[in-house]
């Protein structure tokens, strides 16, 4: 078969060109469209282009670079321990400076593909900070017999701090701007009617992923509601083209939803059209740890490790459990005392809250908290219930008028939270796990979903340390089945971690709007959520979601009963490779 060259012309007959052979021929014939209209695809301007992203993170690595040598230079000249002039130091931060830059791009820190992967970017950033280290010590080696290792050695640490600080930061701004709609890539959905409905779903329950998708590519057109805002744009016979003339820079294909020779013709068609490809193998839940290249016969075929709980594992996260939850509570007494007075003195009602969750192989238990809200809480549900932003079984009312003041900075806090550790060293949750679910949740839960039950639910887990704010239960039902079929020691420390991070988080954001609402006064109002367009999620975080994200605590039990709402980060399980 002669070489082909793409072009952007409509028709198959023109976009494959020169001359082609009989059997090349009846191939490109066979793609031609049947029926389907292949009309252009007009994409939604685009609020943000890529390179803004690339030109942001590489000032931001400049500034890291510049103020890490900076520093370290400028106290290596006042300790003595380097001889130099301030000319010749700037120019060398300069130099420094180009030369990290030039690394890092190298190195592909500047590609989503490769600084997705949080482990990857950090073994790279401590390779680059390394690499200019040892240039500095190799410099100072050529002008003086003894350098001293101090300064390029702090240099090193500092860089390696700044870049593991900032990097993060930049991450879960750009995720906050693509639930915005910002800095989006423009994408098409290739496979089945089954598999694209998948796909759709994904996408929309993780808008921080920053896929907007905008046509699909079937066989048939569905009638799925989840479809009903992306175009059909062609068959698999026909989808190149038409991913091509639309003007798409990605397209995600359901490898399982498409016959062999359709796939490789499509994904060659692309990439040879510079269209970014993400290819899904069909497999859900399962965690990228466990996958492994493993091709045979130059076909690229992969083996996936079974997760085996292992005794020696589930010592070793109840170990975890009892050792964590006895330190938290000794070191958070005077905490949980002081928010107990200040429940107390603000209405004279009761501090905790008690309530019946479903526990490890169904088994109810009860869980205890410090109450923040109001308490006729329970009196008016049935008034607010209309207003519940959440799908599926779960309740989350946004604004809730029922928090009291202190509650709402105990769940800005996550401070609430602190009786339940009790209920760890007892043995009827775990610090890491499922959220426990409500009774009447687990009710409406379908059979593979209650798999959930073969562990112990947890204070925090994946869903509240990755979408707390999310309104989709699929999410929700997604990464409980997730955690259940991949759970370690060490995606429970990178879990707890993120936690941590995300407490500080709230706990910020939470002092933020106090002070805004101090200087705008008028803006305190209760304000609805208003409907938002399809792969743009609404940020807002009313009266802030405590960390055990309980969307439907309306339970019928205790005096002093109380309402609970949820609590996210960006991609934890990427933490797993430092950690487990």
């Amino acid at each position: 078969m002669q070489a082909h060259r793409l072009t952007r012309r409509s028709g198959w007959t023109r976009a494959i060109e020169p001359t082609l052979a009989d059997g090349d021929r009846q191939a490109v014939q066979a793609l031609e469209p049947t029926g389907v209209e292949s009309s252009p695809v007009q994409l939604p301007e685009p609020t943000s282009k890529p390179v803004d992203l690339r030109r942001r993170l590489i000032g931001l690595d400049a500034i890291c670079i510049t103020a890490s040598w900076s520093l370290a230079f400028t106290f290596g000249m006042r300790s003595k321990l380097i001889e130099s002039t301030a000319p010749r130091l700037i120019i060398e931060v300069i130099a420094l400076t180009a030369l990290g830059l030039l690394l890092t791009s190298i190195f592909g820190l500047y590609r989503s593909r490769v600084s997705a992967t949080r482990s990857t970017t950090i073994e790279r950033q401590v390779l680059v900070a390394l690499i200019l280290g040892s240039t500095v010590w190799a410099v100072e080696r050529l002008g003086h017999p003894h350098p001293t290792i101090m300064v390029p050695a702090m240099g090193t640490i500092m860089l390696i701090a700044l870049l593991l600080v900032m990097r993060p930061c930049f991450d879960a701004w750009v995720t906050l701007q693509r639930r915005r709609g910002l800095f989006n890539r423009p994408v098409a959905l290739v496979g089945g009617i089954a598999e694209v409905e998948h796909l759709a779903d994904l996408l929309s329950a993780h808008p921080q992923l920053g896929y907007r998708a905008f046509g699909y590519v079937s066989e048939t057109k569905s009638t799925n509601p989840c479809l009903s805002h992306i175009k059909w744009i062609g068959n698999h016979r026909n989808g190149a083209e038409a991913i091509l003339e639309s003007g798409a820079t990605g397209a995600i294909i359901a490898a399982n939803g498409m016959s062999s020779d359709d796939l490789n013709l499509m994904v060659r068609t692309l990439h040879n059209a510079g269209v970014h490809v993400h290819m899904s193998s069909g497999l859900s839940r399962i965690g990228h740890r466990r996958v492994r290249q493993l091709p045979m016969a130059h076909e690229p075929f992969f083996y996936l490790e079974p997760n085996r709980a292992q005794p020696a594992a589930m010592a070793v996260k109840r170990t975890l459990d009892v050792f964590g939850a006895v330190i938290v509570l000794i070191v958070t007494a005077p905490i949980t005392l002081a928010a107990a007075a200040c429940i107390k003195i603000q209405d004279g009602g009761p501090i905790f809250f008690r309530q019946v969750r479903i526990g490890r192989h169904g088994n109810q238990i009860m869980i205890r908290k410090l109450r923040t809200m109001h308490v006729d809480a329970e009196s008016r549900l049935e008034e607010l219930e209309s207003k519940n932003s959440r799908t599926g079984p779960l309740f989350k009312i946004p604004n809730d008028p029922r928090v009291t003041r202190v509650g709402r900075w105990l769940r800005a806090s996550s401070i609430d939270e602190l009786p339940q550790l009790i209920n760890v060293i007892e043995g009827s949750l775990s610090l890491v796990g499922p959220r426990p679910a409500l009774p009447d949740e687990v009710a409406q839960f379908d059979s593979e979903h209650l798999t959930r039950q073969g562990i112990r639910p947890g204070i925090t887990g994946l869903w509240q340390v990755e979408a707390r704010h999310n309104e989709s239960f699929y999410a929700y039902r997604q990464l409980d089945l997730f955690y259940v079929e991949n759970w370690s020691p060490g995606l429970d420390t990178a879990i707890l971690i993120a936690t941590i991070l995300v407490l500080i988080e709230d706990t910020l954001g939470s002092l933020k709007r106090v002070k805004t609402r101090r200087r705008h006064p008028s803006a305190t109002g209760q304000q609805q959520r208003s409907t938002v367009e399809p792969f743009i999620v609404d940020p807002t975080d009313p009266a802030q979601d405590s960390m055990n994200s309980n969307p439907t605590d309306n339970e019928q039990i205790a005096p002093d009963a109380d309402l609970q709402t949820p609590s996210e980060l960006t991609t934890v399980t990427e933490l797993t490779t430092m950690t487990g």
